[in-house]
């Protein structure tokens, strides 16, 4: 049985989602990077604002959207991270979360990071706006420090992953290879007879008419020819039916059917060939996969190591690492010009882990930051390289991330970035 969070202020969430707003964005041209060009976008201002103007241009038009969302640890963070109470914290990301539902494409997908602090609420409610039947994975992350209390040590945070709809949605990770006998050793396994088409590889095994297939004594795995197999070229020279415990039968009967094409298989991955291996004539099949998003991620590095490389020590509090960032991104089937939006851009490390991944693969995805201009205090680091406010550092992260990605890859590919700013309608 579903269960629904309440709490004092969420009918107001719901309002406050929906009531229009009277802002829009200002361009700011001096802060941005190749301005005529660019297909990249930074926005400063309150993100409930700037979500609601990106949802007249761009409903159900974004792919991925990443939030690494205040915590609720009762420590002072960017947007007032430290909520007294729980209900002022889901008074926040609530309408929030509504708005990127309706951002979201019907194949998209949307990643939060989160700690203990707010997870099980934080789950319910995305139950609630996405559907509890589009929740993708909980991963579990290993934190690149641990917090210690007197009691317990706190080694890992998570990050929920929901789709907008399930039917749409899929992954498209690391592509690898598999191999695997199509034969079982199950003793309740039927034994139909399949048909093995001419021309069908054969590996270690000479050229010659084989009248029956090597038997190994006791085995389950034996197969059984009704014809002679003829092997000439290290090929199936004739059509062969064959008699055996097959494991995929289905999948081997559609691949021979597609004239030994690439097949989808019945469960996943695409079967791109059948061979027989050796005088038992196994037949193997080759499947082509892609890795699944795992629930468990043990590498992660301090994302202040990130900005180091930048010049950047010290700038701005825990930002994400960017292996991570990019390991998870590139699960998704992101298209050239397809969007990821972070509306708690922070430091905007998803906007250097974009171009990081564009760089890899020549790929043209896009990026939309959204930022709080929250001031530094005068003592920062960052204040005193000549920043103000949070968006002045990611702002400067991502030129000094594109000149170090340029230099080191020489990559052609999209560097700039629009800034605008959320401004009264009419303000000049």
């Amino acid at each position: 049985m579903n269960t629904t969070l309440m709490w004092p202020g969420k009918q107001e969430c719901v309002s406050m989602a929906e009531r229009p707003t009277k802002k829009c964005l200002q361009p700011v041209q001096e802060y941005s990077v190749d301005w005529d060009r660019t297909q990249n976008v930074y926005i400063e201002g309150d993100n409930l604002d700037a979500m609601k103007i990106l949802r007249r241009t761009h409903e159900r038009r974004i792919k991925c959207i990443y939030i690494d969302p205040p915590y609720n640890t009762g420590k002072s963070l960017v947007y007032k991270d430290g909520f007294s109470v729980h209900s002022e914290w889901l008074n926040m990301i609530y309408p929030r979360l509504i708005l990127a539902r309706h951002l979201l494409s019907d194949d998209g997908a949307i990643l939060i990071s989160i700690d203990d602090n707010e997870l099980h609420r934080l789950r319910l409610i995305c139950d609630e706006v996405f559907g509890a039947d589009h929740h993708v994975l909980t991963v579990v992350v290993n934190r690149a420090s641990e917090i210690a209390s007197s009691n317990t040590i706190s080694k890992h945070e998570y990050m929920l992953i929901y789709c907008r709809d399930k039917d749409c949605f899929k992954v498209d990770g690391m592509k690898k290879y598999t191999l695997s006998r199509a034969t079982v050793g199950n003793s309740g396994q039927t034994m139909p007879v399949i048909e093995f088409p001419k021309g069908l590889r054969c590996e270690g095994v000479e050229d010659g008419i084989y009248y029956e297939t090597r038997r190994v004594p006791g085995s389950r795995e034996n197969i059984e020819n009704l014809g002679p197999i003829v092997v000439k070229d290290a090929k199936l020279a004739e059509n062969v039916k064959l008699r055996a415990r097959w494991r995929s039968s289905n999948d081997m009967r559609r691949f021979f059917a597609n004239n030994c094409r690439p097949t989808p298989a019945k469960i996943s991955g695409v079967i791109e060939e059948i061979y027989f291996r050796g005088d038992r004539f196994v037949p193997y099949i080759k499947k082509l996969t892609f890795e699944k998003i795992p629930s468990l991620y043990l590498e992660n590095r301090r994302g202040s190591a990130d900005l180091e490389k930048l010049g950047m020590g010290n700038w701005f509090p825990f930002p994400k690492s960017i292996a991570f960032l990019k390991r998870y991104l590139s699960y998704l089937d992101l298209a050239d010009g397809e969007f990821v939006l972070d509306f708690f851009s922070g430091s905007a490390a998803t906007a250097q882990a974009v171009m990081e991944l564009n760089a890899e693969d020549g790929g043209m995805r896009r990026f939309i930051m959204i930022q709080l201009p929250e001031k530094l205090g005068p003592g920062s680091s960052a204040y005193q390289a000549g920043c103000r406010d949070i968006c002045h550092i990611g702002q400067e992260r991502i030129r000094r991330a594109a000149e170090k990605i340029k230099r080191e890859t020489g990559a052609e590919i999209d560097y700039g970035f629009k800034v605008y700013r959320t401004a009264e309608i009419g303000a000049e």
